[in-house]
């Protein structure tokens, strides 16, 4: 609660204002030496000449001089101006007061009859300028007044009259009042011609009553009267001026008229005694002069004729700007040279990282929370704009979290990285991914600090910290055949508990994920990622989890290792020495009759692409012998020794043209079936299996070479380069037995036909062809692409790899032809804001002019550092600033203020970029700091050009601004210019200092001598140097009660009010804030320390039910009261004699009296007040329903203002309630503040996380102000 003593002062602030600077009272004019007008002397005249003698012809007296001047129209007009009503009415009201406070009975009587006369005098007076009136009227002139007065008796004032009759009447019957009816008797007759209007009767009682009740009817008749004499007073000075214009002057009045008119030459000479006594001190011993007229200044923007690629305006080119009364044209003059060319802005893109405090997890760290983009629009001329003027952007973009999804300018950008190689060409299978990133283990500094300030934060071990961090940090994408492939679940862990610096990301392809392949041409993306192989994109996401740039920005990669694990791939092709196979259906692999040599070729592309560490070969057979013994019983007539595992192939690889191994001795040797297993404690049967694996294979022996020229597997001839594995048919020699049978089959029968032979026929059986069902690979793969340039020997250039960044607009190429070109994980945003201009029809080395068109921004930034902007051009996809040199000039003051940058674009600025689009040169302004102090941008021009209101005629002055579009042509046509245009009102200029404005200046600067000692001074300062600045007020210490600190001056600036507008919040843009402090630092002590601020608006919002006179008015009825509190609230805006209240307060009391007085309301309940205090950043509440029922505003800065919507219920009834303390759940929705009670993890993907533990509940709340 504030002390009484800080309330006082923060209630009682007041400031100067332009109206201040000049007091009345102090002006040489105020006070004349004579200050008589014709009026007076006339008037003068007129009582002057009664007491003057006038003498006859015979020398004798014979009255005054009086009717000499009385029947001139002039002279009654004259003395009727002169009348006082107010002093009329004042004595008056003084007899009354005396009349109700006397007690004698005989002074009573006298005073009403002094009473009376008051009122007959009045009587008398228009009597007299009726007559007067009409006298001069029938001399042939035609004055006014006498219909005036006229109408004035005939229809209200002899109705007064013959009141006043009946009360003398009444009054004589008391036995007093002899003697009026002779002065009746002088009176026109126009006051007979009408009957008394009705008057309250007089009742009978004591003498005392009876007199008193005249007296009061008396009083309706004086004011009656009166009110008549006002009204011919206020008219008499106009009647007056018109009547020195008649002819029917009697000549010695006017030749007195003459007189006094010539006589104020004379009159107004010594009435400029004062002034010249003035002019004298200022001008002569000052040697003070005038402020000449500071001319304006526009920016036009010009277009070339298409038959001229160039051409230079010369520094003072006249432009015509309208013409003058006189038909010369105004002139204007280019204030420097201008090379014209084709170049043209085609595309504007934004970019802005939030450092949301919400989001940063305490002071240490200030965390991006976001990185949004933006691209706002591209154009075929030299011109991007709205097409509605209304509409702006956000130059260096803007916070976009509190917004909601129809208010947001901007959308979250793709940051990230992508590699590209043939490891990720995955087309079907199981498929397990690992990517191993190995950073650089200083760049890990920051990173680790961070997840250990996290864990203690969080109360989490230093696994349960990582995990929380990076559990879905990334976004990753896959190219497919139908597009980009997301993977939803992932894995991200360190490896070696971080001592080599390595983190594993991991993820795995079902079978039913699709065909990880190249980007195809139709891809949306294909641009992007110049590269034959398959991309993964990770980038930054922010779904359920912290924005992870800021702490994975400065990671260095040393090598980036991907591993593939495939399995169960069936999209084989197969041939044998007869042929290719269809492996769709079972198949024959060494043909219907195999021998030794017999031979199968597999054939898949991803083998021979990839460095392959290990190869398994799954073989499901189709027509195994089903029996007991397997083989062994199956070929016992042929070879006892014959077992499952009998037969062996041979496996090579097509690489390089030839089969390899070359020699038998390292060539592996695979048994083609293996025996059913068996479970324990059973005997084996020796049954063959139906499935055999092909593993531990020796990769080194096969001498596989990837061929990554390869576009699609071939089919096999004696052409083919790689692609193959070969199973070759090496044992046993008898193969299947087919060259046995005819042997064994004839043998057998002849043995048995034998008379010796007593056993049954045992024929061989036919010899086994096997058949396939199916044939499965599975391989596992890796490749290194090193990113340290001392490494780059080890990578292998064929294979082209490729490491991406994902940048807002593109992307760009870190390595490539096992080079690198940087080693970040991530792309390098170091500031908080940029601005990416396209341009076309750019030659360079040449010079470029762009004209920015801004909104000027102001806000309730307390204390203002306007950040500084730096420009930088795109080559080779490397942002380069521009050298000092190269920035010929910048007027928009960092992009505070309209104005026109010259750059001098150098040769080395190329096209063909990725991160941004390649068929533009790109420039970008950045700026580090906060962004929402400059402008935003309505439209941007190049071929612009500054000009300046010049002299068009000896002696002309410059006079005021110009619209847009004054300026259309040359003085002088050139037929190189196809068009000239003014975008914008021209700005500056200042019109040459009035007497007034030069009397107000040169005193001030006497007291404070152009030094800023005082707060005075600075006030005054800054009024005069600032002429559209209406009011200031300088808080210093004494008067802030400790809110401003010793050695420290706060400026308060407020703006002239357009008060035919409607209502806002006058505030001033940045740009002038910073021009007023570095002007109030110039004048002001080298040891103050001065912020010059806009008011600190604190919104006033009033909480009731009421009932309106008539609820089927409702609508209208509360539109009112808005408008109505607001001009309770802030009468200032609507009344320039209202002051602004600094630190001002407001009374529960004076509200409610307010609403009462309001003749639409007839009942009001449940009142209640409440300000929104607005406090280093921070918000708080103030409620009516607390101990004090004055609130007050929390700074001497502060100045309250109404919310747009007040909580205002409409009732049916008459009901009491009783007021609550506000809350910010109470407030409404979507108006005063916003507020989302989600738990995190239900909030959108625009949301970022909450930075607390999970049982807490996380709010956004959003204050307009």
């Amino acid at each position: 609660m504030k002390s009484d003593q800080e309330k006082k002062i923060l209630s009682n602030i007041q400031g100067s204002s332009q109206a201040d600077r000049t007091n009345t009272i102090l002006h040489h004019d105020y006070v004349k030496i004579d200050e008589r007008a014709l009026a007076d002397y006339l008037a003068f005249l007129y009582e002057y000449s009664e007491s003057i003698r006038f003498y006859n012809l015979k020398n004798k007296p014979a009255g005054d001089w009086q009717p000499f001047l009385g029947s001139d129209i002039s002279v009654l007009l004259s003395r009727i101006a002169i009348i006082s009503p107010q002093k009329l009415d004042s004595r008056f009201h003084e007899l009354l007061y005396q009349f109700e406070n006397e007690l004698d009975e005989h002074k009573s009587h006298e005073l009403f009859l002094q009473l009376y006369y008051e009122v007959f005098n009045l009587v008398r007076m228009f009597d007299e300028w009726y007559r007067v009136a009409h006298e001069y009227n029938a001399t042939g002139s035609d004055s006014a007044l006498g219909g005036i007065v006229q109408n004035a008796i005939e229809y209200r004032l002899s109705k007064k009259f013959r009141r006043l009759q009946t009360l003398i009447t009444r009054y004589n019957s008391m036995g007093i009042g002899a003697g009026l009816d002779a002065e009746e008797n002088k009176l026109d007759k126009i006051w007979f011609s009408t009957p008394a209007d009705d008057a309250e009767e007089l009742t009978g009682g004591s003498p005392r009553e009876q007199l008193s009740g005249m007296v009061k009817q008396l009083t309706f008749v004086f004011k009656d009267f009166l009110r008549g004499v006002t009204n011919i007073v206020n008219a008499a000075p106009q009647l007056l001026l018109k009547s020195l214009e008649h002819e029917y002057h009697a000549p010695q009045n006017a030749l007195l008229i003459a007189f006094i008119r010539l006589h104020e030459h004379v009159k107004n000479d010594l009435n400029q005694l004062t002034r010249k006594h003035l002019d004298y001190y200022y001008f002569e011993k000052l040697r003070q002069s005038f402020q000449n007229a500071i001319p304006d200044r526009a920016h036009l923007h010009f277009s070339l004729a298409d038959h001229i690629d160039k051409f230079i305006i010369k520094r003072g080119t006249l432009f015509a700007a309208g013409v003058d009364e006189d038909g010369y044209d105004y002139l204007y003059s280019a204030d420097h040279d201008l090379e014209l060319n084709k170049a043209a802005v085609t595309d504007i893109k934004v970019l802005y990282l939030s450092k949301n405090p919400l989001i940063a997890e305490g002071d240490k760290y200030k965390l991006t929370s976001n990185i949004y983009r933006a691209e706002i629009g591209s154009a075929d001329d030299a011109t991007i704009k709205f097409d509605n003027s209304s509409l702006s952007f956000p130059t260096f973009g803007e916070e976009q979290y509190a917004l909601g999804e129809k208010k947001r300018s901007m959308q979250m950008a793709e940051i990230g990285f992508a590699l590209s190689t043939p490891v990720l060409l995955l087309r079907e299978g199981n498929r397990s991914v690992n990517v191993d990133l190995k950073f650089n283990l200083k760049s890990m500094s920051s990173l680790v600090s961070f997840l250990e300030d996290f864990s203690v934060a969080e109360k989490l071990s230093a696994d349960g910290a990582f995990h929380k961090v990076f559990a879905n940090a990334f976004n990753i994408q896959l190219s497919s055949e139908e597009g980009w492939h997301t993977i939803e679940n992932y894995k991200v862990a360190p490896q070696n508990n971080w001592t080599d610096g390595v983190l594993r990301i991991s993820f795995e392809l079902d079978l039913a994920a699709p065909a990880i392949v190249p980007l195809l041409a139709e891809h949306v993306d294909h641009n992007r990622y110049t590269s034959k192989w398959p991309v993964m994109k990770i980038a930054l996401s922010m779904v359920r989890s912290m924005y992870a740039y800021s702490y994975l920005r400065d990671l260095v990669v040393e090598q980036c290792e991907v591993s593939v694990k495939v399995s169960r791939i069936t999209g084989v092709q197969a041939f044998n020495n007869l042929g290719k196979l269809d492996v769709s259906s079972p198949f024959y692999p060494f043909g219907t009759v195999p021998n030794l040599g017999s031979f199968m070729l597999i054939g898949h592309d991803e083998l021979f692409k990839k460095p392959v560490s290990d190869i398994t070969i799954d073989l499901e057979w189709h027509n195994l012998p089903q029996r007991e013994g397997g083989f062994k019983e199956y070929y016992r007539k042929y070879d006892p020794n014959i077992a499952n595992e009998s037969f062996k192939v041979s496996l090579r690889a097509l690489s390089g043209y030839e089969f390899l191994p070359r020699s038998p001795e390292k060539t592996q040797i695979f048994s083609l079936f293996k025996t059913k297993p068996v479970k324990a404690g059973e005997a084996s049967l020796h049954e063959v299996a139906e499935r055999n694996t092909i593993d531990h294979v020796d990769i080194d022996a096969l001498q596989i070479k990837p061929d990554f020229k390869m576009l699609e597997l071939p089919d096999y001839d004696n052409t083919t380069r790689a692609g193959y594995l070969k199973l070759e048919l090496v044992a046993p020699k008898m193969g299947f037995g087919h060259d046995m049978y005819a042997t064994l089959f004839a043998n057998e029968v002849i043995e048995k036909t034998k008379p010796s032979s007593k056993d049954a026929l045992d024929l061989p059986n036919i010899p086994f062809a096997p058949q396939l069902r199916s044939i499965q690979l599975s391989y596992q793969a890796s490749s290194k692409i090193y990113l340290e340039k001392s490494a780059t020997r080890r990578s292998n250039p064929e294979a082209d790899e490729r490491f991406y960044h994902l940048h807002p607009f593109g992307t760009r190429t870190i390595f490539k032809n096992s080079i690198p070109y940087d080693h970040f994980l991530l792309p390098q945003f170091d500031d908080n804001g940029y601005l990416f201009i396209g341009l076309s029809g750019v030659q360079p080395p040449s010079s470029l002019t762009l004209y920015f068109l801004l909104e000027q921004r102001a806000g309730n930034n307390f204390d203002i550092e306007i950040p500084t902007v730096h420009w930088q051009y795109l080559s080779e996809d490397r942002w380069i600033d521009f050298s000092k040199s190269d920035v010929i000039f910048d007027t928009t003051s960092n992009f505070t203020v309209s104005g026109i940058v010259k750059l001098l674009l150098p040769a080395d600025i190329t096209q063909g970029n990725h991160i941004l689009p390649g068929n533009k040169h790109w420039i970008s302004a950045r700026v580090e700091g906060d962004v929402n102090l400059l402008s935003r941008t309505k439209a941007v021009f190049t071929q612009a050009l500054s000009v300046t209101w010049v002299p068009h005629r000896d002696g002309a002055q410059w006079k005021q601004n110009i619209p847009a579009d004054t300026i259309q042509r040359l003085i002088q046509p050139r037929s190189e210019i196809a068009g000239i245009f003014q975008p914008a009102t021209s700005f500056s200029g200042s019109p040459q200092e009035d007497l007034k404005k030069y009397y107000a200046r040169v005193s001030e600067r006497l007291r404070h001598k152009n030094r800023a000692v005082t707060a005075w001074d600075y006030e005054k300062l800054i009024l005069e140097k600032f002429p559209f600045i209406d009011r200031v007020k300088c808080i210093t210490p004494i008067e802030s009660n400790g809110r401003v600190k010793g050695g420290e001056v706060v400026v308060v600036v407020v703006p002239a009010i357009d008060r035919q507008s409607e209502f806002y919040l006058p505030k001033i843009n940045y740009h002038t804030l910073t021009d007023i402090q570095r002007y109030v630092l110039s004048v002001g002590s080298s040891f103050l320390s001065v912020r010059v601020v806009n008011p600190i608006y604190e919104q006033v919002k009033i909480n009731c039910k009421i009932k309106f006179i008539d609820n089927n008015k409702k609508g209208e009825y509360l539109q009112q009261l808005h408008e109505d509190l607001r001009r309770f609230i802030c009468p200032w805006f609507y009344s320039p004699s209202s002051r602004m209240n600094f630190g001002g307060a407001i009374r529960h009391e004076e509200v409610l009296t307010f609403l009462e007085s309001l003749d639409y309301i007839t009942f009001i309940t449940k009142l209640s007040v409440v300000i929104v205090h607005y406090d280093n950043e921070e918000y708080s509440l103030s409620d009516s329903m607390d101990e004090s029922k004055t609130l007050y505003a929390s700074a001497p800065w502060c100045v309250l203002a109404p919310m747009d919507r007040h909580q205002i219920s409409i009732l049916e009834k008459t009901i009491h309630e009783t007021p609550e303390r506000a809350a910010i759940e109470s407030m409404r929705l979507g108006g005063d503040f916003v507020v989302t009670g989600e738990r995190q993890d239900d909030l959108g993907e625009d949301f970022p996380p909450y930075r607390k533990g999970d049982d807490k509940d996380y709010f956004v709340v959003e204050i307009d102000i």
